[in-house]
Parts: C-alpha cells; sequence; structure tokens
C-alpha cells in the first residue's frame, strides 16, 4: 500500500515537471531566464541545509580571502545561476544547432579537432560549473558525437524526463552504473565521452588538494584516458554577464607516466582538479557549492 502510494507521488511530480516544461518551453528565452533568476531567489530563501552547507564550504575556501557578506552574495548568485540553468534545460526542446552561436561562443575548437585525429577518442572533463548540461548540447549540436556518464534520478520518471530532454539533442546519455564498458566502447568509435569529475560520489576515487584540502576524487577520468590512450581535454562554459556563455576547449592534457600505476593516477587527477579549481576561483558564483565536497575523510 505504502510502495503504491509512494509511485502515485512520483508519478504525480512527473506530471508537474512535464508541466513546467511545456509551460517554458513557450516563454521568451530572456523571460525564463529572469523567471529563472526568481526561482534561485526564492530557493536560496527556503533551502536553509543547502545554504548552510554553500556557506561552510565557501568560507573553507575563501574564508581567508572573502568577507562573510562576499560569501553569502557568492551563495546566493550560485541559487540564481543554478535557476538560470534550469531555464535552459527545460528550452532545450527549441535549441538548434544554427542558433548556438547567437548563445555560445566557442574558443578552442582546434584543440578538440586534433584531438579527434588521433583517433583514440576525447574524454571531455568538465565540472558542476556553469550550465553544464548546456555544455553536453552544444558539443553534440556541434557535430561532436557526444556520451555523457551521467548519475541516474532518484526519482525513475523524473530520470526519464530528464533523459528525454538531454537525448533529444542528440546526446546519448550513459548511466554511471554500466559506464565502463559502454565508455570503452564509444572511445573505440572515436567519439566524445562527458564526464563531470568534481564532486565526491561513491566511485573509486583518490585523494588530491582542492582549495588546499584533501578531497576524495574520481580516478576515472584518468584511469580511462591510461587504459585507451583517448585525449583528456578539459572543457567548461562560463556564464556571461548578459547571459550568453563562453565554451572553451583547453589543450589536451599531457598525462604524466612515472611506471607506478596508482601514483600516476593520483598526480594526473590532481593536475585536473587544480584546473577545475582554476575555473571555481575565478568564477565562484558559478560552481555547486552546495555539495558536500569534503564528506569522505582521508584515513590518517
Amino acid at each position: 500500500m505504502m510502495q503504491n502510494i509512494k509511485q502515485a507521488k512520483h508519478f504525480i511530480y512527473y506530471l508537474i515537471a512535464l508541466a513546467v516544461g511545456k509551460i517554458v518551453l513557450f516563454i521568451p528565452r530572456k523571460a525564463a531566464l529572469r523567471l529563472g533568476s526568481f526561482l534561485g531567489d526564492i530557493a536560496f530563501l527556503l533551502s536553509r541545509k543547502e545554504r548552510a552547507i554553500a556557506v561552510r564550504n565557501l568560507s573553507i575556501a575563501f574564508g581567508a580571502e572573502k568577507s562573510s557578506r562576499d560569501i553569502l552574495t557568492i551563495c546566493h548568485n550560485c541559487f540564481r545561476n543554478l535557476g538560470k540553468g534550469l531555464m535552459e534545460f527545460l528550452q532545450f526542446p527549441r535549441l538548434k544547432a544554427e542558433k548556438l552561436s547567437s548563445i555560445i561562443t566557442v574558443e578552442g575548437k582546434q584543440n578538440i579537432d586534433e584531438s579527434f585525429q588521433k583517433g583514440k577518442g576525447v574524454i571531455a572533463l568538465s565540472a558542476h560549473f556553469g550550465n553544464w548540461e548546456l555544455l553536453g548540447a552544444a558539443l553534440q549540436l556541434s557535430g561532436y558525437p557526444t556520451n555523457p556518464i551521467i548519475r541516474p534520478a532518484k526519482l525513475k520518471w523524473l530520470d526519464t524526463l530528464v533523459n528525454r530532454y538531454r537525448e533529444g539533442t542528440g546526446l546519448r546519455c550513459i548511466s554511471r552504473g554500466a559506464s565502463v564498458k559502454a565508455a570503452l566502447l564509444c572511445l573505440k568509435k572515436n567519439e566524445l565521452l562527458g564526464i563531470l569529475a568534481d564532486i565526491d560520489t561513491r566511485v573509486d576515487g583518490v585523494f588530491v588538494g582542492f582549495f588546499g584540502r584533501p578531497a576524495y576524487t574520481p580516478r576515472g577520468p584518468v584511469s580511462i584516458a591510461l587504459k585507451t590512450g583517448a585525449v583528456l581535454l578539459p572543457t567548461f562554459i562560463i556564464r556571461q554577464k548578459d547571459d550568453t556563455h563562453r565554451l572553451i576547449i583547453n589543450k589536451g592534457m599531457k598525462l604524466k607516466t612515472t611506471g607506478d600505476i596508482e601514483e600516476d593516477i593520483r598526480l594526473n587527477t590532481e593536475a585536473y582538479t587544480k584546473i577545475i579549481e582554476s575555473y571555481i576561483r575565478e568564477y565562484p558564483e558559478q560552481w555547486v557549492w552546495f555539495h558536500e565536497r569534503w564528506k569522505t575523510a582521508k584515513s590518517p
């Protein structure tokens, strides 16, 4: 009985999300972004737990550099960025390749083209930064077959809806539970594998420095790159003040090899984490500070 009630509740959530998505689809982009910013304001006020986590994490990262007021402002703008990102995500069905240039400026396109010429696939390494969903969609719509590794949502109906929006742009999503085999296959076909590797999750990882503290970080991107020869390409999307975006494709990383595979994974994971940190330092309001980044403690 309780299970049936739970399923009915989840289905109602799905219907609400579906209805909101249909409405947002017909709102002009600028109006949708204003709505997203307003929703971010509401979330900032009501999400006390997440707000507290974000302020604590920001204090760890910038406590010696920024005032309490600055930290609260960054936290508030973080929620606004997420609200805007949600509106942009809900408008994916009308996102077309020929209109990308009006909202996204791509820098470093030659880096991804040169990486594909090696024929061993490309790993687009990014973070929960800017509008990361738009990043994957933009790469796919720009002509690069893109396969993002995604973490399934807890609600089955919502997960189905979210993936429908993603796959509507042409993305081929790889569920984290079946990621290794599918990831190797897409790289073998010389396609692009998208990985967000900036949070503490239940995957194999290593401890590397992040804002001066040891942080448990996924080892998958480096492990796959070392195994396959795929190019590891740090790629980020940055929201601009006018709500357009800069998509920055960096040069492929030159992976360090010492002969000790575990040390190689640690060294290179540390290297890409420093790159992620550099972007977050420059645009702190565009990262997900309410994630418990340092939740896994390093053993003495």
